[in-house]
């Protein structure tokens, strides 16, 4: 895939990194998030210039992409190594966007090469697979990486890539112009392997599907009841240029959904919904929150929270035992960043 188009569509997400949103009533009752704050991140090896994903690992720890380098971190914040190097040659990322860990096993995404590579621990490479689009987020599995699709693929939601054949043997659930639409937007998305299952849901549907073991083709799992999550009709007009501004707008107040994470055996589902401002150039995010759903269960909606005690709608990753994210915060003229973990009720 050449360059320039893979810049484009990631200039695109950048550009609405602080402008992500929805549109809906609002909740009975906006909480403040209760988290276990775990570690603030430390640059003992090299400066964090901007942090884009980060994924757990087995011991606590976890791996961090910073748009230039990839950091291996202990669980009490210290970096312990710098994973592989920038470039354009073998085994080099050129931009990283993404990052998975799967059975101690570092996956990234370079994003300017259109290419997974994939690391042990230690920083040692063992291989890299080529890809023919942009991407938004990726889970890999022992036998293949399921790709949530972004750029030139986005027709369906999941592309199923082969690690042996090196190549898409399948792909899931035709895409609708509104989940294209609130594709271009920089934040997480719906999708987790759980080393039997991938669960996924499209960004403009409480809808959660399920894939592998032993159903071939993708299952509906659940369909969750939501009284504040909703998104208008869209029409792929308004991403050409022209229309930029009003797809902005779009993107501005309509809900999207986020996250699919177990907690204590339970799947739930995060979204962000509400209505996002820019007020005199300046971010208003009073009137949007995040929800969380239990995806199964008489009662769905577990909890909404304030987005200034998440503060984040793109850094998060999950483990079988909860949900993970990175805030950003400034102290004494410094960036912090502290690993977080949500606490449910």
């Amino acid at each position: 895939m050449k360059c320039s188009v893979l810049i484009g569509f990631r200039a695109a997400l950048i550009v609405c990194l602080c402008i992500s949103v929805s549109c809906s009533t609002s909740p009975k009752e906006v909480e403040q998030i209760e988290t276990e704050a775990l570690c603030n991140l430390q640059e003992n090896i090299g400066k964090i210039s901007q942090p884009m994903s980060f994924a757990m690992t087995s011991d606590g720890g976890f791996v961090l992409c910073d748009f230039n380098k990839i950091y291996l971190y202990s669980k009490d914040g210290k970096q312990i190594r710098q994973i592989g190097r920038p470039g354009r040659a073998k085994f080099e990322y050129n931009h990283p966007m993404d990052v998975a860990v799967y059975n101690d096993t570092i996956y990234v995404w370079s994003s300017y090469t259109a290419t997974f590579i994939a690391y042990t621990l230690d920083g040692t490479p063992i291989a890299q697979y080529r890809y023919k689009s942009a991407i938004t987020n990726f889970e890999p599995s022992e036998d293949a990486i399921y790709i949530y699709t972004g750029g030139r693929a986005y027709d369906n939601v999941i592309d199923v890539y082969s690690k042996t054949e090196k190549k898409v043997i399948k792909s899931l659930t035709k895409a609708t112009d509104e989940h294209r639409l609130l594709l271009f937007n920089l934040t997480a998305s719906p999708l987790l392997y759980d080393g039997k299952q991938l669960y996924y849901s499209s960004m403009d549907a409480l809808d959660v599907y399920t894939y592998g073991a032993d159903n071939l083709e993708p299952e509906l799992f659940s369909k969750i009841e939501s009284e504040t999550f909703r998104v208008e009709d869209g029409d792929m007009s308004l991403w050409q240029k022209q229309n930029r501004s009003k797809h902005q707008d779009y993107i501005n107040s309509n809900s999207q959904v986020l996250n699919i994470f177990r907690d204590n055996g339970d799947l739930y589902v995060m979204t962000l919904e509400g209505v996002s401002r820019l007020v005199n150039d300046k971010y208003d995010a009073k009137d949007r929150f995040f929800s969380v759903y239990k995806v199964s269960g008489r009662k769905n909606h577990v909890a909404s929270y304030a987005y200034d005690s998440i503060d984040t709608a793109l850094l998060f990753d999950s483990t079988s035992d909860g949900l993970y994210f990175i805030k950003h915060s400034i102290e004494n003229g410094e960036d912090v960043y502290t690993l977080n973990k949500l606490v449910l009720d």
